[in-house]
């Protein structure tokens, strides 16, 4: 990756304020098997993660699947499949008909999806906390608790991003189909057609972008502490500094969910949504965090590094009016007592640890010194 990309992404992770303790670590295993091993060792946390995210998904569901029953009756009713130069002659009325029925189609399911928004960010709010607190390495034993911390923390951000998302979507789907429509109709002829298709393909990328810079807020917003604005700016930077390997793992998150396009086969049909209840949200989060995890790992700087350990220093000793630098005696650290060390690759349970070991003994220092 060159130097003005790696400026460019340490710019915008720098000096914005984390969430709790961000421990930036060198885990032993590789991505892939991080993910792998998080899978299978929690998969009890990813499922009922997974049903949360589901319940909040089920009115966009509906609306999706009140869509495809849609389109499949259209198919039945009208003759578009039928050989009309045999015995009948060709309808001109029908011309552009089966593009202009899809028009409207993608325009219904496009402004159902923005209405059920708001619902199913509460999923993805909630879900993402819990799939960050695995990674990281935290224990999470009560989901329903971690779910609903990280709507309350997260909801906020990630609604307006979805909302955005969804009029992009909505304004780029309807400008697709106008445009099979105006050509299969014999509206526009000529070099209208290829720029048209031009407004097209731009409108794939657009809509594609956007939920690169849609999946990156969701990042950001529970890893740091920042405004819709500031991280809107920040998630365009991370997606243009990361391109590549973000479509690469955005097309990995959304995997299980292609089950669906597989074909109409019962069994492949019950299968994805089997896979739907019980791990398809909860694994795409995790796919996309366990990624977004490696490039906040590399490119977090050490400055703000020191600045997120000053913090937690500051909170810690907040409401302390004597100094540690104040005069008295100093406990000795080999008088029955074992300071804890941290292990090379240490997690947030290390810490904590550490923190409560240094806190004993100075408690115990202070202690001494008021009695003499």
């Amino acid at each position: 990756m060159s130097k003005n990309k790696k400026g460019l992404l340490a710019r915008a992770l720098e000096n914005k304020a984390l969430r709790d303790e961000y421990v930036k670590k060198d885990p032993k295993v590789s991505r892939w098997q991080l993910f792998w091993n998080i899978f299978k060792d929690n998969f009890k946390q990813i499922s009922r993660t997974n049903l949360w995210m589901f319940l909040f998904f089920l009115p966009m569901v509906a609306v999706i699947f009140i869509n495809v029953i849609f389109a499949q009756t259209n198919a039945s009713l009208f003759p578009f499949g039928s050989n009309l130069g045999i015995g009948y002659p060709a309808e001109p009325e029908l011309q552009g008909v089966a593009e202009w029925l899809t028009v409207q189609s993608g325009f219904y399911i496009c402004v159902g999806i923005l209405i059920t928004s708001p619902i199913a960010a509460i999923g993805v709010a909630g879900g993402a906390h819990v799939v960050r607190n695995l990674l990281r390495g935290d224990e999470v034993n009560k989901v329903t608790k971690d779910f609903f911390k990280g709507v309350r923390l997260n909801y906020k951000n990630v609604v307006v991003s979805a909302l955005l998302f969804c009029i992009v979507l909505l304004v780029g789907k309807l400008m697709i189909d106008l445009v099979d429509f105006n050509v299969a109709s014999g509206m526009v002829l000529g070099a209208e057609v290829a720029w048209l298709r031009v407004a097209q393909v731009i409108s794939y990328i657009l809509i594609a972008f956007v939920a690169m810079i849609f999946l990156w807020t969701v990042s950001l917003n529970v890893y740091y502490e920042q405004t819709f604005f500031k991280g809107l700016k920040n998630a365009f930077f991370l997606t243009v500094g990361t391109l590549p390997q973000s479509v690469f793992f955005g097309v990995l998150a959304v995997a299980p969910f292609a089950l669906f396009l597989l074909g109409n086969v019962s069994i492949m049909i019950s299968i994805a949504l089997v896979c739907l209840i019980l791990f398809s949200f909860a694994c795409a989060l995790l796919a996309w965090l366990d990624f977004s995890q490696w490039v906040f790992d590399r490119y977090i700087t050490p400055k703000q590094q020191r600045k997120n350990d000053k913090k937690a220093e500051t909170k810690e000793n907040r409401g302390k009016k004597d100094s540690y630098l104040a005069p008295g005696k100093v406990k000795p650290l080999d008088d029955g007592k074992s300071v804890e060390e941290l292990p090379k690759d240490y997690t947030r349970k290390d810490l904590k640890k550490a923190r409560e070991n240094k806190r004993e003994l100075l408690t115990e220092t202070d202690a001494e010194n008021k009695t003499e």
